[in-house]
């Protein structure tokens, strides 16, 4: 074997138990704004068994929509019901948004404790400064908490849990973001359904899901050409879930070593309940969706 390819136990090290692999320090935007003149994606597959799976993936899916319709604006989580308030200017698909995407991060927790704000903390709602005398803090592990909800989420207006709008913000640029690359958001969806029924696709090429990040690749890491069966035994442990909105960035490009694209930080449990923090990212590559695979920050 040549000295610069991973052996398959050394991959199963790095790719199961996640050792070393991480998000690519210095990449990602919350603008979701492409480099110049990379204004859409790579869509051809490369090769006849991507675009082979990429159909049966498409035919054994009904199309699964990001936010699923009805979405009531109230937060149900510490053992909690709070209505959820919006600026007034909220479009409704935003509104919609931020109730479905603050479920998913803190639905499962069953902790809480409201917060008296000793002085009142003062927020911008509606264009509007509004003093708030009381916080939630909800408890609990998981799922990740996504970083832009620090200091901007769970201020309090009497029983119910007002929407600044830095938060507002936030959430409209990642809508809009969502909007543009349905069609990857949707496979995404698809993709982690997959995920958890592997059993039901033996004959998977494993070696087409993993994307190596081209700066690790020019160092000599290759990934081996492991079988279905030993893909599918080590990931189908996992259950795999939808990530946060906000947990879904654009990718930049850095010059000639990777083209714009999206990553997602997805939710990775293990048989034990455990969230698996070490799990790589998806990045939408070549087509599709793949786990990512990069040196660890140093």
């Amino acid at each position: 074997m040549n000295s610069r390819t991973i052996s398959i136990a050394v991959v199963f090290t790095l790719l199961v138990g996640g050792l070393g692999v991480f998000l690519a320090g210095g990449l990602l935007s919350e603008s979701g704004s492409p480099s110049p003149g990379k204004e859409k994606f790579q869509s051809e597959v490369h090769s006849e068994e991507h675009d082979k799976l990429s159909r049966v993936t498409r035919a054994a899916e009904a199309e699964i929509p990001w936010v699923p319709e009805k979405v009531e604006p109230v937060l149900r989580a510490g053992g909690l019901e709070l209505p959820i308030l919006f600026p007034e200017a909220t479009k409704r698909e935003v509104a919609e948004a931020i109730s479905y995407d603050l479920n998913l991060v803190y639905g499962h927790l069953h902790a809480s404790e409201i917060i008296d704000l000793y002085p009142p903390q003062t927020v911008v709602v509606g264009g509007k400064e509004t003093e708030v005398h009381q916080m939630i803090k909800l408890t609990g592990q998981g799922r990740y908490f996504p970083k832009e909800h620090l200091g901007k989420f769970g201020f309090l207006d009497r029983e119910s849990l007002l929407i600044t709008d830095e938060l507002a913000s936030v959430y409209t640029r990642a809508c809009a973001r969502a909007a543009r690359f349905r069609q990857e958001y949707e496979d995404l969806m698809r993709t982690l359904s997959q995920l958890n029924r592997l059993e039901e696709f033996p004959q998977v090429n494993a070696a087409s899901w993993f994307y190596v990040d081209p700066q690790y690749k020019a160092s000599g890491i290759e990934i081996p050409n492991f079988s279905s069966q030993q893909f599918i035994e080590a990931y189908k442990q996992y259950e795999y879930k939808q990530p946060s909105l906000l947990e879904v960035l654009a990718v930049e490009g850095s010059g000639e070593l990777i083209e714009p694209s999206l990553i997602a930080k997805i939710l990775v449990i293990d048989e034990k309940g455990k969230l698996n923090t070490g799990m790589m990212p998806l990045v939408f590559q070549e087509g599709r969706w793949r786990f990512f695979v990069t040196r660890p920050p140093t």
